[in-house]
């Protein structure tokens, strides 16, 4: 429920193994343990069985990420910065930083400290480390949010990797 509905820290989840009985057992042992509240099934049993709620639910929240995802793609394309591209679902965009990171230290290093500017600046973007990233740079933007958080973000971003000088330049412009 957290990834579907965006909905993190309110988690409740379904284990469906109609072909594996080892793993049910194995799953039964500790189920006594990993019950959700009562709060939590009444709201998503309420949710999930409301077919008007969760069709209007789901063609929205498609509509509104899949607008935030352009907004974010066409900045990363702007910028000439690599970005996985061609998912249809999701709440992020997996970004190469890798040429702001600097050439001082080891991969790790350089990460972290470009990490260290972004927060700086107020923005926090989790990081290729914290998600296991077998090449250095690699950086999750998270951009299910509301469109005004997510242009604040980008432009604080922007002051991170370009510094200050290229952000005066861009508000310049709008004006």
């Amino acid at each position: 429920m957290s990834k579907y509905f965006c909905c993190n820290g309110f988690r409740l989840g379904v284990l469906v193994s109609p072909h594996n009985p080892t793993l049910l057992r194995a799953c039964a042992t500790i189920a006594p343990f990993s019950w959700p509240s009562s709060l939590s099934e009444l709201a998503w049993s309420t949710i999930l069985e409301s077919p008007i709620f969760l069709s209007h639910y789901l063609r929205e929240n498609k509509l509104l990420l899949g607008q935030h995802y352009e907004i974010l793609s066409s900045w990363c394309r702007k910028h000439h910065i690599q970005y996985v591209q061609g998912g249809n679902a999701g709440f992020y965009l997996w970004v190469n930083f890798n040429q702001f990171c600097g050439t001082i230290g080891d991969t790790e290093q350089r990460e972290t400290e470009l990490w260290k500017r972004m927060v700086e600046e107020g923005v926090y973007i989790g990081p290729g480390l914290d998600f296991e990233s077998s090449d250095s740079g690699w950086f999750r933007i998270t951009f299910a949010t509301e469109v005004e958080i997510l242009e604040l973000g980008l432009n604080r971003l922007e002051k991170a990797l370009f510094g200050k000088s290229h952000q005066r330049a861009i508000t310049d412009a709008k004006l």
